[in-house]
C-alpha cells in the first residue's frame, strides 16, 4: 500500500505502557520517502492515558515483515558486540480482516 497522511498503521509498543498490548494503533502524519520500505512519522494512540511521536520509522507491508527486520537488526547488533535498546521502531499496515 501506498503511506500517505492520515493512514493508520500499527506499531511496536511496549505492554508496560500499553494496557498490554504490544501494538498500537498510529496515524501517519508525514511521508518521507517512498523507498522500501517507507519511512514515515505517525502519533501513536496508546491504550492508556497518553500519545507519542514516533519518527522516521520504516513501514513495512505486514507484521510478520517489521518483526524480521528487526531480528535482523539485533543479529546485526550481537554480530557488533552490542544490543539495540527499546522495541523495534517500526510500522506496519493492519490485517485486513
Amino acid at each position: 500500500m501506498k503511506p500517505s497522511v492520515g493512514r493508520i498503521v500499527h506499531v511496536f509498543a511496549d505492554p508496560r505502557h500499553n494496557n498490554g498490548a504490544d501494538v498500537a494503533p498510529a496515524m501517519i502524519t508525514r511521508v518521507w520517502n517512498e523507498d522500501e520500505p517507507p519511512s514515515v512519522n505517525v502519533r501513536v494512540l496508546y491504550d492508556r492515558d497518553h500519545t507519542g511521536w514516533m519518527t522516521s520509522i520504516p513501514l513495512y507491508d505486514t507484521r510478520e515483515a517489521a518483526e524480521a527486520a528487526h531480528a535482523k537488526l539485533i543479529a546485526e547488533f550481537e554480530a557488533a558486540g552490542s544490543q539495540p535498546f527499546g522495541p523495534p521502531f517500526r510500522a506496519f499496515w493492519p490485517p485486513r480482516v
